[in-house]
C-alpha cells in the first residue's frame, strides 16, 4: 500500500526522468514518463503536478512538431494553472502555447497569446522571460511582413 507521499515522490521522479529525457532530445521517452506521472498526480489530487505534466507533454509534442497535440495539452494545463493561482506556470504554459500556435500557422492567435505571456511574465518580475516572449512576437511580426 502506497501513501500519498510515496505516490507524489514517484510522480516527481517520473517528471525528473522525463525532463532528463527531454534535455537529451528523447521525446518519446519523455512522453512516456510524463504520461506515467500524469495519472498519479491526478489520483492524489496534485493539481500543480497535473498542470506541470500536461505542460511538459505539450512541450514534448511541440518539439516533435505535433502542434495540434501541443495546443490541446497546453489548453488543458492553462486553466489548472489559473485555478490554483500559479501565475509563473500559467505564463510559461502561455509561452509554449504561443510557440505551438506559431508552428501550426495560427499567427493571429499566437500574437495574442505571446502578448499575454509577456505581460504576465512582466507582472511577476520575470523580465528575461518577458523579453523572450516579446522577441518571439517581433520575429512573428517580421515574418508576416508587418
Amino acid at each position: 500500500h502506497r501513501g500519498i507521499g510515496d505516490r507524489l515522490g514517484e510522480a516527481n521522479a517520473l517528471m525528473a526522468l522525463g525532463d532528463a529525457a527531454t534535455m537529451q532530445d528523447r521525446y518519446d521517452d519523455a512522453i512516456g514518463l510524463y504520461g506515467e506521472a500524469l495519472p498519479i498526480h491526478r489520483g492524489i489530487g496534485d493539481r500543480l503536478g497535473e498542470a506541470n505534466a500536461l505542460k511538459a507533454l505539450g512541450d514534448a509534442a511541440r518539439m516533435q512538431d505535433r502542434y495540434d497535440d501541443a495546443i490541446a495539452l497546453y489548453g488543458e494545463a492553462l486553466p489548472i494553472h489559473r485555478e490554483i493561482g500559479d501565475r509563473r506556470g500559467e505564463a510559461i504554459a502561455l509561452l509554449g502555447y504561443g510557440r505551438a500556435l506559431i508552428g501550426s500557422g495560427k499567427v493571429e492567435a499566437a500574437r495574442s497569446v505571446l502578448q499575454d505571456a509577456a505581460a504576465r511574465f512582466r507582472v511577476i518580475g520575470l523580465e528575461g522571460a518577458a523579453t523572450h516572449a516579446e522577441e518571439l512576437l517581433a520575429k512573428l511580426e517580421v515574418a508576416s511582413g508587418e
